[in-house]
């Protein structure tokens, strides 16, 4: 009996997570890693690894030192293994470990050297935790399928935050799904991977040389992500919430390639469910709208305090696209609470394709603040959207819009209770009660915004993690 005990504390022992610490400058392979004074080179799972005799246990913690970069030869970096639905595995920093005047997020750079394999994929491990590192340089050989991180046939319940993510090129003769953080097979992988205060952008191959896609398939966008500067930011997600996407432009290489804004359209996703919140999008050309909604399938998209302004292909911020494939039926669009300046004076603020025997289900519009537009919505009840409800939408001019205080230097925010959108909305407190900066709505304005205590916060409560800076 006594072995037998002795056996199981033994196999404890041997199972628990451990931290690990790894400085590609000044450690080395055959150092255990277990201390700061003995660190690895090399993850494990980097490629040029000589480490020996490791074994991995879920919710081991690997802290890569600040401030170093780890070079071309570490990549591809497969990881092996993952955590648990008790503990994550744990990629990230320690703040107090690095190397510099001050701390600085480590550096895993390829350099943009020829490549058809990513430059950190999951493989099939999950409950990962990537955090505080800054990822840049890849150079695709395939159009395809190759990210800066790929969750794909892993990433359940798995999260990246904190990170920066940045510049990808391809040398193939066509554009497709490649570039910062990819999520494929969707589903179930990528439905639970979450990108979190995460800025992913690649303004260093802009203009006729950007490509491939900021993020693909990814479940959860929040807390303050930038997504911005390409040709095509967002395909495929299911909730963008608290975040920022700018910048986008059609003017890449390829131009048979489908530029997008958010292509939200949670069937492909094997979901039903979609959101669009508490986000500013701004400045998207040459493509698909700011926010292109499929709705189909049974699927509902529920888009709510948002402000959307700047440049927008088709001249609107938002697209409803009802189109269904094989018959699968109808989707629905629940738009509440959104500021909306519109590009064109003579386009619909929400734009809803004809689809011949193709309608939305629903069609909710509530509460919408729509400047300088020929329309809140271009939708027929009965032609393109089967029931159609909309209540207390607010259609300003520009002039009259910048006359009460609703201008790009607030983010078209009222600045007054004698603002046309104060206290002049439909209360749909069942359905949300705070606005863009997560304030709560103590009367029911028109719009993102509340207008709180006399007057808008200039900076939003830290849980929201947005600014009202343009960014």
């Amino acid at each position: 009996m006594k072995i037998w005990i002795l056996s199981i504390i033994l196999l404890t022992v041997n199972a628990s997570a451990t931290t690990y610490y790894i400085d590609f400058a000044s450690g080395s392979d055959t150092n255990n890693g277990i201390s700061k004074s003995t660190p690895w080179k090399h993850h494990p799972d980097m490629a040029g690894s000589t480490v020996k005799g490791f074994a991995h246990s879920a919710g081991d913690q690997y802290i890569f030192k600040g401030g170093v970069t780890w070079d071309p030869t570490c990549w591809p970096m497969t990881l092996s293994a993952g955590g648990s639905s008790s503990a994550n595995d744990y990629y990230g920093v320690d703040q107090t470990w690095y190397t510099g005047g001050s701390w600085r997020r480590p550096v895993f750079d390829r350099s943009y050297t020829a490549a058809s394999t990513d430059l950190l994929s999951f493989g099939s491990a999950n409950y990962i935790t990537v955090d505080s590192i800054e990822l840049e340089h890849l150079n695709t050989t395939n159009a395809y399928g190759v990210w800066l991180i790929n969750g794909a046939g892993g990433g359940v319940k798995s999260t990246i935050k904190n990170c920066y993510i940045h510049g990808w090129r391809t040398t193939a003769a066509n554009d497709d799904a490649h570039g910062g953080v990819g999520g494929m097979p969707y589903a179930p992988f990528s439905t639970t991977l979450t990108l979190d205060n995460t800025e992913i952008e690649n303004s260093e191959n802009g203009g006729s040389n950007a490509n491939g896609v900021c993020v693909r398939a990814v479940g959860i966008i929040q807390n303050g992500c930038k997504i911005h500067d390409n040709s095509s930011a967002v395909l495929f997600c299911l909730d963008f919430n608290g975040s920022y996407l700018y910048n986008i432009s059609g003017a890449g290489f390829d131009s048979t390639y489908h530029f997008n804004g958010i292509y939200i359209d949670p069937v492909s996703m094997g979901q039903k469910q979609g959101y669009i919140r508490n986000s500013f999008l701004h400045d998207t050309a040459g493509g698909a709208n700011m926010a292109y909604i499929n709705v189909r399938g049974g699927a509902t998209i529920t888009m709510y305090d948002n402000v959307l302004y700047g440049t927008m292909s088709a001249q609107g911020g938002v697209e409803i696209e009802p189109f269904q494939y094989g018959g699968e039926g109808v989707g629905n669009l629940l738009a509440y609470n959104n500021t909306i300046c519109n590009y064109s004076s003579s386009a619909a603020a929400f734009h809803v394709v004809t689809r011949t025997g193709q309608p939305v289900g629903v069609l909710s519009l509530y509460n919408n603040h729509v400047i300088n537009a020929g329309s809140v919505t271009d939708a027929k009840a009965g032609v393109n959207a089967n029931t159609f409800n909309s209540a207390s939408n607010l259609l300003q001019s520009a002039s009259t819009a910048t006359s009460q205080g609703y201008t790009l230097s607030n983010l078209y925010a009222p600045t007054s209770t004698s603002s046309s959108t104060y206290n002049a909305g439909t209360n749909i407190a069942g359905l949300i009660n705070l606005d863009i900066l997560g304030l709560t709505r103590t009367q029911w304005d028109i719009g993102a915004y509340t207008f709180n205590s006399g007057s808008v916060a200039a900076t939003p409560p830290s849980n929201a993690k947005i600014s009202i800076a343009v960014p």
